[in-house]
């Protein structure tokens, strides 16, 4: 059967719901600290003992020993996620908490299956301008004020409203990170986007 475009998990299938409910996982946050995903995978295998024996997946309440048990699963999610161009993506975050995240990204640039957001082309347009004004600035940040201004430089022009929901938007789905003070810089998602693609494609939202 042909691989689905809209539903990744469908090449899962063959790996049990451990792996299922994983991939659900990663796709339903966008991007996950590694705490989280590890938490996450005890709770699978909890769920879905049987299919958990059959991968030999144990859950050891031993960090090492259970990130290397996330480390398989994860090898495993990337060999079925290779054909539809997508890739479990790890990297430490540069802000406050310092996290290992892990993410799903796109490896080709006509995105055979496309996540993110639904932001219309005055909203995509919107997120461009303000990447393009964070990767400019020594600080690598926009301030909020400056971020929803950049409307006014799209075609169409963005409303009010609508570029306040569309930062909202792209803060909630870890595409920009929104600091203490209001400014924006590079979300997670964008840093493992842009470790497998150039930044001119890395703000496919």
């Amino acid at each position: 059967r042909a691989l689905s475009r809209r539903d990744p998990t469908s090449v899962l299938m063959a790996q049990g719901d451990v792996h299922k409910n994983m991939m659900q996982a990663l796709l339903g946050a966008g991007a996950m600290a590694e705490d989280d995903l590890l938490s996450k995978l005890e709770e699978c295998i909890g769920l879905h003992q049987d299919a958990a024996k059959r991968a030999k997946l144990k859950f050891a309440d031993n960090k090492d020993q259970d990130k290397a048990t996330l480390d398989s699963v994860v090898s495993v999610l990337n060999t079925q996620l290779d054909p539809l161009g997508l890739k479990v993506a790890k990297q430490r975050s540069k802000h406050d908490d310092k996290q290992v995240y892990y993410g799903i990204v796109n490896l080709r640039p006509d995105e055979l299956v496309k996540l993110g957001t639904n932001l219309d082309k005055g909203e995509q347009e919107l997120f461009h301008k303000i990447l393009d004004e964070i990767d400019a600035s020594e600080e690598k940040e926009i301030d909020e004020i400056g971020a929803h201004n950049k409307r006014n430089e799209c075609t169409p022009r963005v409303s009010s409203d609508d570029a306040t929901s569309c930062l909202q938007q792209l803060e909630h789905g870890q595409w920009l990170h929104k600091s203490d003070d209001g400014s924006f810089s590079l979300g997670i998602r964008i840093l493992l986007q842009r470790m497998y693609t150039s930044n001119a494609t890395a703000g496919e939202a």
